[in-house]
Order: structure tokens, then C-alpha cells, then sequence
């Protein structure tokens, strides 16, 4: 799950997914900010929360392959972007 913000979104899907009304089996939240809400919406569903930040980077490019990279180390099946603000 790519978020970017307070995490209502990914609350949502992760409670669907837990009651079974989602057929999927979330492997971990991934954000943009430090900062992000959607963070503790993670810890709370007990889901793994990795943080991508562009200003950890020294260019685009750069945090282009840090995401990518690092949703490649979590292997998903499908990526859901739920409120995730980069173009």
C-alpha cells in the first residue's frame, strides 16, 4: 500500500482486509513523509511501514529508485496507491 497522508484510506482497505472483504493479504505500507498518519494506521493493523522520503534523497531520479527498490524488498503481489500525492 503506497500513503501519503492521515491514513483514512489505508485504515479503510486494511480493516476490509481483515474482516475478509478484501481477498488480499496487505505485506506492508509504504509513505512519503515521516510524518504520515497512515504510519500509525499501520502499526496499528499490525502492518509492516516503511518510510520513502523524497527529501532523503538528492534528486527525483534518485527517491524514483529508493521507491521502487523498496517495493521490490517487500515483493507485493499488486500495489494500491491510496492518497499517495507524487505525480
Amino acid at each position: 500500500l503506497l500513503a501519503s497522508g492521515g491514513g483514512s484510506i489505508a485504515d479503510a482497505v486494511l480493516a476490509a482486509a481483515a474482516r475478509g472483504r478484501i481477498p488480499a493479504e496487505p505485506v506492508a505500507l509504504v509513505t512519503d513523509r515521516w510524518s504520515a498518519g497512515a504510519l500509525e494506521v499501520a502499526a496499528r493493523h499490525g502492518v509492516p511501514a516503511l518510510v520513502v522520503a523524497p527529501g532523503d534523497h538528492p534528486d527525483r531520479r534518485a527517491w524514483d529508485s529508493a521507491l521502487a527498490d523498496t517495493l521490490r524488498a517487500v515483493r507485493p503481489d499488486w500495489v494500491a496507491s491510496l492518497g499517495f500525492m507524487r505525480l
